[in-house]
């Protein structure tokens, strides 16, 4: 069986977009939960919380992706 292998400059590009994106979008979803977590985390009594899951591993995190969040409280 032969395969014949060619150059893909543009599906190339738009492959890297979209990781750039996916990667914005990750670190954006960081930054908003553990802003949630600072300022209401008092109001519900948590303790601690803990991020798991494709939003802690750049990139694994694409617009399928959810926010894995555990917490702990008192």
């Amino acid at each position: 069986m032969f395969l014949a292998t060619f150059p893909t400059p543009l599906l190339d590009t738009l492959q890297s977009q979209q990781r750039a994106q996916a990667e914005v979008a990750r670190q954006r979803a960081l930054q908003e939960m553990l802003k949630w977590l600072t300022e209401q985390g008092v109001r519900f009594g948590i303790t601690q919380g803990y991020l798991f899951g494709s939003v802690t591993q750049p990139g694994k995190f694409s617009r399928h992706s959810d926010v894995d969040l555990a917490v702990e409280s008192f």
